[in-house]
């Protein structure tokens, strides 16, 4: 029986050191020695116990450690592949921005280059209204029963200049478009006449060369009775079309200047006046020769071949020999003058020669009078559809002055006399003279004013005709 019992336990893992004290009162033997096995029994499942705990101790802490390390090192690693994750989508989106930045830069260029080449488009494009009221008091040109009528023409066009940049050279265009109906109030009747024409012409010039080209067409109608003598319809007005189109070459050699140039002229007439058909071509070749530097001599060579397509035996071809001056000819003179000789072969054997004479000169008499000088002496192919040729003396002079209290106004005088001599023998005299006013607004309006007279003296008493007009003019540019 133990009635007290007191049990001191120490244990030093280090040293491996027991220390047990025990006291004991009023013991038997039997409970001495079973408390001595329980005793020894607890004792050795505390060493056990002990060194297990210890031994586990020591492996858990290596593998926590080794485990933290591993954390540290998996999380340091996961850390730098969302830095360098993070890094590369920051630079995706800076490329991103930056390519839309430049994107939309690109845009604003195009847009801005596009709207300032149509903005020189549209300055280079001019477009412009007419209208004219106009009265004459012998429309149809006749002899007898003279026609009045009131004509109101309205013409509307378009003129395109653009600036063409070349890296070499000097390159020009000029496309032109008009139409518009002409509408005649007689005392008979009312009808309407459509005009118009189209215009194309491109040159570009480098260094000592100039090349250019032109094409045009183009629709207007005249009297019956510049078509035909004695015509059956007098009283009518014939629609006709006129084509034409050419190329020139000019080389400014040193010692002998060269231009070399080629047209084409075709007039088309309605149906019942088809016969007046005529298609002309003109090559010609010319050399120059520097008497001062704005003065120039030539001598000039054209071969002209006239035809009729819808008549027989009236073909012709003709070679001229010029020579002539042209520039400036004195200080105040300015212009062309040449000379020359014209042999010319009908189809049907006929000989014709005729001397040649054609004269443009400016004449500035004046800072604010110029008279303008027009001699020409030729032969030529007529309107006519029964004759086949007319020889020609034409003088004209006409003048234009801006008087001293507008710069925007002008007056103008012109006067021309011509005398033809037609293959049939028919002999015309035709005097006219003119006079106009105009005056240009500060909006691009412009208004003209001018009266026209006319008269042709013939051989044939039908052909014998006095005109009249008086015109009224507002143009609009935009």
């Amino acid at each position: 029986m133990i009635d007290s019992t007191s049990i001191e336990i120490k244990i030093d893992a280090g040293k491996k050191f027991l220390s047990i004290g025990a006291s004991m009162q009023r013991l038997s033997l039997p409970h001495i020695c079973g408390a001595k096995y329980l005793f020894l029994s607890i004792v050795v499942f505390s060493v056990f116990l002990g060194n297990a705990t210890y031994c586990y101790g020591q492996i858990t802490r290596k593998e926590v450690v080794s485990a933290n390390l591993d954390y540290y090192t998996l999380k340091s690693s996961s850390d730098a592949e969302k830095g360098k994750i993070q890094e590369f989508e920051n630079k995706v989106l800076e490329e991103k921005k930056l390519k839309k930045e430049m994107q939309q830069n690109a845009n604003k260029e195009r847009l801005a280059a596009a709207g300032k080449f149509v903005k020189r488009g549209l300055d280079d494009i001019r477009l412009s209204v007419l209208e004219e009221t106009r009265y004459e008091d012998n429309l149809y040109r006749t002899h007898d029963n003279q026609v009045n009528a009131f004509i109101t023409t309205v013409d509307v066009g378009m003129a395109y200049t653009p600036r063409i940049p070349w890296r070499k050279g000097h390159t020009s265009a000029a496309l032109s478009f008009n139409a518009g109906p002409s509408t005649h109030v007689t005392t008979r009747r009312t009808f309407a006449k459509v005009k118009g024409g189209f215009k194309f012409a491109l040159a570009h010039k480098r260094n000592k060369y100039d090349f250019a080209v032109n094409y045009g067409i183009s629709k207007d109608y005249s009297t019956a009775n510049e078509i035909k003598t004695g015509a059956i319809l007098p009283e009518s007005l014939i629609e006709y079309f006129r084509q034409e189109y050419g190329a020139r070459i000019y080389m400014d050699w040193k010692n002998l200047p060269t231009e070399i140039s080629y047209s084409n002229q075709a007039s088309t007439y309605e149906k019942r006046y088809k016969s007046s058909d005529t298609i002309t071509h003109t090559a010609s070749i010319t050399n120059y020769f520097n008497l001062f530097p704005k003065t120039r001599f030539l001598f000039s060579y054209d071969y002209e071949v006239d035809k009729y397509p819808k008549r027989v035996e009236v073909d012709s071809f003709a070679n001229t020999f010029w020579w002539g001056i042209r520039g400036k000819i004195s200080p105040k003179i300015n212009g062309l003058t040449k000379f020359g000789y014209k042999f010319s072969k009908v189809e049907t054997g006929e000989n014709l020669e005729t001397e040649t004479v054609k004269t443009q000169l400016d004449y500035q008499m004046l800072n604010r009078l110029v008279h303008i000088i027009d001699i020409e002496r030729n032969i030529s192919v007529t309107s006519l559809e029964d004759e086949t040729w007319a020889r020609t003396n034409k003088f004209g002079l006409s003048s234009l002055y801006s008087p001293i209290f507008s710069e925007r106004m002008k007056f103008g005088l012109d006067a021309t006399y011509t005398d033809y001599e037609y293959s049939s023998g028919r002999k015309d005299d035709l005097y006219e003279w003119g006079v106009h006013s105009d005056y240009i607004f500060k909006n691009q309006l412009s208004l003209s004013l001018g009266y026209r007279y006319t008269h042709n003296s013939s051989s044939i008493k039908s052909s014998t005709y006095s005109a009249q007009a008086i015109s009224l003019k507002v143009k609009k540019e935009f």
